[in-house]
């Protein structure tokens, strides 16, 4: 204690020093001349106080309008509108045309609302996630694949102190466009709402200027490969990387590594789908191509057609062999529509083909391949390959006409997980 407060004495010693010499200069140079000395420091104190004063003035008249506009906003325009859309939803209950006319007529209305919610998103995004846009400490590298509407490229970022590979998906479509605005910023706002070790993560997002317009990044996770690339033979003819179960006979040593894969897929992929509807989503493109595997666990990508169970109005989307008959329909539809998908996906995971070519039905035939589903034809089960009694009636079930007798993601979980048509193999 004796020896910090000796070594504390110099230092002390120089600061009072240092004030007192100060204070001495500044009455030197008050008596040299008083008035330069006093018209000095009142200006000084003048401009610190009025700059002090202009921006809490600014800041507050700024605030109060802005508290204004949103209390506006809060008690009168959203109540309003509202309203005005619980009657619209009225008028269109107790309307008798086809539905097909009344979807023309509202159409636009749809439109207009799809541009006003991207504009919001984009709002959001810039001013309430900044802490998701990732516009520094990101490198983006080779290309890894390409669709109608994005390029993926492999990137690494730096997240804190540690530095990442990631998957980087650059939208091809600027965000000035308004149906891109939606369609990209709705992605991502579905991705900022999911955690969970079965869905590919979100890093952030970032926007790459072109031009004068800009493109929006999404970036993620990077995992090591499509199910589609390790399931079906590739397009040279070569086989496939993971040997189908159906190329073994059922009680054989040789279809336990096929049969574990399966298992571990599937398993996966329906815990994906459990959060997905706990959280009251719905996929609406689930599909080999849309599963990813990193190392020896299974997600689910690609949220970009993901919705909320109460804004699903009866539109088409998702990818042709994997949409259940109710959307081909245009009826009204919910979490079963991803069931469906699920019984398809999980054919094709067993015999390492893809859906209804075997019957010659291919993905650009689409008119005939929704005929088809219409009228209740499904994939086939070849003779002698068919997978075991319990795992086939599953399969059924998920791609049934009549959605009651779909079962949840949770029940195909178990199904799988129990395995009791597994064990009957040994």
């Amino acid at each position: 204690m004796v020896l910090a407060f000796s070594m504390a004495l110099p230092v002390m010693g120089i600061i009072a020093v240092t004030e007192s010499f100060n204070e001495k200069r500044m009455c030197k140079n008050y008596i040299k001349n008083k008035k330069a000395f006093m018209d000095k420091w009142a200006d000084e104190v003048l401009l610190r106080v009025s700059r002090e004063a202009i921006a809490s003035k600014l800041e507050m008249t700024y605030l109060e309008c802005f508290y204004k506009c949103l209390e506006q906003l809060c008690d009168s325009v959203i109540p309003r509108q509202i309203e005005s859309d619980r009657q619209l939803i009225a008028n269109i209950q107790q309307e008798e045309r086809h539905s097909s006319t009344i979807r023309r007529q509202y159409y636009p209305l749809k439109e207009r609302c799809q541009y006003m919610t991207g504009k919001l998103l984009l709002v959001q995004m810039e001013y309430f996630y900044e802490d998701n846009i990732v516009n520094k400490n990101f490198t983006k590298g080779e290309e890894l694949g390409k669709g109608s509407f994005a390029i993926v490229y492999k990137a690494e970022i730096v997240i804190g102190d540690e530095r990442k590979s990631a998957a980087v998906k650059w939208m091809k479509n600027a965000l000035e466009d308004s149906d891109s605005c939606y369609s990209q910023l709705t992605e991502v706002s579905t991705l900022l709402k999911f955690s969970h070790d079965w869905i590919v993560k979100l890093f952030g997002i970032s926007y790459e200027e072109v031009g004068s317009h800009n493109h929006l990044q999404i970036i993620m996770e990077l995992c090591d490969f499509t199910l589609s690339s390790q399931i079906f033979p590739g397009n040279d003819g070569s086989p496939a990387p993971v040997a189908s179960c159906s190329q073994f006979p059922l009680k054989s040593d040789e279809i336990k590594p096929s049969m574990e894969f399966f298992k571990r897929v599937s398993t996966d992929v329906c815990k994906g789908l459990v959060y997905i509807h706990k959280k009251n989503f719905i996929h609406r493109d689930l599909k080999p191509s849309n599963i990813l595997l990193q190392g020896k666990r299974a997600k689910i990508a690609d949220v970009g057609l993901t919705r909320e169970t109460d804004l699903i109005e009866g539109e088409s989307k998702g990818t042709h062999c994997y949409i259940a008959p109710e959307v081909i329909l245009m009826k009204l539809y919910s979490t079963e529509v991803d069931i469906y998908s699920l019984g398809i996906l999980l054919w094709e995971l067993w015999y390492g083909a893809k859906a209804y070519e075997q019957d010659g039905i291919t993905e650009d035939r689409i008119f005939e391949l929704f005929e088809q589903v219409k009228a209740g034809h499904r994939p086939s089960f070849y003779q002698g390959l068919s997978p075991p009694p319990d795992l086939q009636k599953l399969m059924e079930q998920c791609w049934h006409e009549d959605i009651r007798c779909r079962p949840q993601a949770g029940k195909v979980f178990d199904t799988v997980k129990d395995q009791s048509f597994l064990t009957r193999l040994d």
